[in-house]
């Protein structure tokens, strides 16, 4: 998976001097090897953490600390659909491989949620399944 993380942060075109979103951030490992990456980052990881995977903030808060960048990670519990940040909070967003299993959510819509939070001129990587018809015509969607 930390593979995966540096591909996904490799697509951010982030100078890591702002604010950083992880949507669905599990354990926390994509948000700290952001604040590893980028040491002048705020990052903050969201997650519903549903009790099924057995993540937690405190969890996340635990790992953080554990590699040092406790003081620059902040994790909260919200909601994919509804996040509780105002418009163009954020320098960068990321997600790895969550909007999938947020079910019953109409996807167009759950992705242009996150890039509300997202300031103009910022930067989103996405990495998620995308079957067919999963995300609607992604042409049209881009």
């Amino acid at each position: 998976m930390g593979r995966v993380h540096q591909v996904v942060l490799s697509h951010l075109d982030f100078d890591g001097k702002g604010q950083l979103l992880e949507v669905g951030c599990g354990s926390g490992a994509l948000s700290i090897r952001a604040a590893l990456s980028w040491p002048e980052a705020q990052v903050t990881g969201i997650d519903y953490w549903a009790a099924v995977y057995n993540y937690s903030q405190g969890l996340c808060e635990k790992n953080a600390a554990s590699e040092g960048v406790a003081a620059r990670c902040r994790f909260l519990h919200g909601d994919a659909n509804q996040l509780d940040f105002p418009d163009g909070s954020f320098d960068a967003v990321a997600s790895n491989y969550v909007y999938h299993n947020i079910t019953g959510a109409d996807k167009r819509a759950l992705l242009l949620e996150t890039l509300r939070v997202l300031k103009k001129g910022g930067v989103f990587a996405l990495h998620d399944e995308m079957k067919p018809r999963m995300y609607g015509d992604m042409e049209a969607f881009a």
